[in-house]
């Protein structure tokens, strides 16, 4: 009986700890983006959308950064003239594709 009892616990402890890895590697995973769509339309203006798809990143996270000129610089957060925010979201070729 002691031995089932060691045995299970060693296999509980077991469990635990892969549970618990595989917890943290879910965590530590890094976003990726890729401009997998473009479009460009002309007409009183030019128009151009982007289709971007987006893994271990919501949607709050996806957006469009705008310099209006040359920066010398770095083209770091904070520094753009404007944000362009997903217009919307579909799925495209088995893709969640956000609209920018």
């Amino acid at each position: 009986m002691k031995k089932k009892l060691l045995l299970a616990g060693i296999l509980l402890t077991f469990c635990l700890a892969c549970l618990f890895t595989i917890g943290l590697g879910a965590a530590e995973a890094e976003p990726t983006l890729s401009v997998d769509y473009v479009n460009l339309s002309f007409n009183d203006s030019v128009y151009i959308k982007y289709g971007v798809s987006a893994q271990n990143a919501t949607q709050d996270n996806v957006c469009l950064l705008v310099w209006r000129k040359a920066n010398t610089g770095s083209y770091a957060y904070g520094t753009q003239d404007e944000t362009i925010l997903p217009a919307y979201t579909d799925t495209i070729e088995g893709k969640q594709v956000h609209h920018l």
